[in-house]
């Protein structure tokens, strides 16, 4: 079987235009990234121990759900001051706080119309 080619090669004599030459050099660039993508994906773990590719141990890290707790504390709060209106902490599709007050939800703490549940929106965040 003949021998694979070698995709450094520089393309054969008769293509001697610019295209051809841009296109070998393509495939070129194309199979060493190739290559290397191959090579990274052999190797376990961000950085190989001693250059063994033993694989290194992450530890794990706790999710943060800033806004799960904020909610905590402002449940608490609302447990205290005895009211009874739903309120609630949600994280928004962009990751944004959003407040609910019964079936109302609201983007900033300043847009909660009833004053005294804002400001226990607002001490349970001072307090987080």
């Amino acid at each position: 079987a003949p021998a694979p080619a070698n995709p450094l090669s520089p393309p054969p004599a008769a293509s001697t235009s610019a295209g051809d030459r841009f296109l070998a050099e393509l495939r070129a660039q194309t199979e060493a990234l190739k290559r290397s993508t191959e090579e990274r994906k052999k190797r376990r773990g961000f950085f190989p121990l001693g250059g063994r590719g033993e694989p290194v141990e992450l530890p794990e890290v706790p999710t943060f759900n800033l806004a799960e707790q904020i909610d905590e504390i402002l449940q608490e709060k609302l447990r205290q001051a005895n009211i009874s209106t739903p309120v609630k902490i949600h994280s928004g599709p962009k990751g944004q706080i959003q407040i609910q007050v019964g079936a109302r939800m609201y983007d900033a703490v300043d847009a909660v119309e009833d004053a005294q549940i804002r400001a226990i929106i607002q001490s349970a965040i001072d307090a987080w």
